[in-house]
């Protein structure tokens, strides 16, 4: 197949520029940017945050399969539109583990690795223009699969944790600023939950029900 004989040194450098370069770009343009993939319900945009391996990308697939839509893979950037916190989409990409059930329906294969591969979205699964969000799900491992919801200091450090801070780390100043603005997100009413699941797809899948009925609740 023609995506096995694309460059694997091309491969490795689009994956450290799109997973590292970017984000710590847009972060030092002013830009607020949390690790996260993004995910379209209806009209209301929620980011799933939390680090690499921890479900991030198969839940946003059960959700795509419960006829959402993808905004951004891996990278969440935030903005204002009309005093509204929105969520800017991003590159029409996903990667996906080899082993996902859904991949021959995601879309088309750019590459394909060992583990995972870059997969090009059909249009009809990605959302191509800003929405704005309405709450962030920090991904955790739980024996019991629930929703917790984060007030004040927690809130701020689930974002805190999930953002590029590593750029401003030598800044103090720039490092306070971005954590008013991070904090003035909670301030201003975003939501912030803690959702525990257990491992497992079945899991997985549950995981997105109730996300579903969370979103449809606020």
């Amino acid at each position: 197949m023609r995506h096995k004989r694309y460059s694997s040194e091309n491969k490795i450098l689009e994956n450290f520029i799109v997973g590292n370069i970017q984000p710590l770009l847009l972060t030092l343009r002013g830009h607020t940017v949390l690790h996260a993939n993004v995910v379209l319900i209806g009209t209301k945009a929620v980011a799933l945050m939390g680090p690499s391996g921890f479900g991030k990308t198969s839940l946003s697939i059960s959700l795509l399969m419960k006829g959402c839509k993808i905004l951004s893979d891996d990278l969440c950037q935030l903005g204002h539109y009309r005093r509204k916190c929105v969520v800017k989409p991003y590159l029409p990409y996903i990667s996906v583990a080899n082993e996902n059930p859904f991949i021959d329906i995601l879309g088309k294969t750019i590459y394909e690795g060992p583990i995972k591969r870059w997969i090009k979205l059909n249009r009809g699964f990605f959302q191509r223009s800003p929405a704005p969000i309405t709450v962030l799900y920090s991904l955790r491992r739980g024996k019991r699969l629930h929703i917790e919801t984060l007030h004040d200091a927690r809130a701020v450090q689930a974002l805190v944790e999930n953002s590029y801070k590593l750029v401003s780390i030598f800044d103090i100043e720039k490092l306070r600023a971005e954590m008013q603005t991070l904090a003035g997100l909670v301030t201003d009413g975003l939501s912030v939950k803690a959702l525990y699941v257990p491992r497992g797809w079945n899991n997985v899948d549950k995981a997105a029900r109730m996300i579903l009925r969370d979103v449809g609740k606020d």
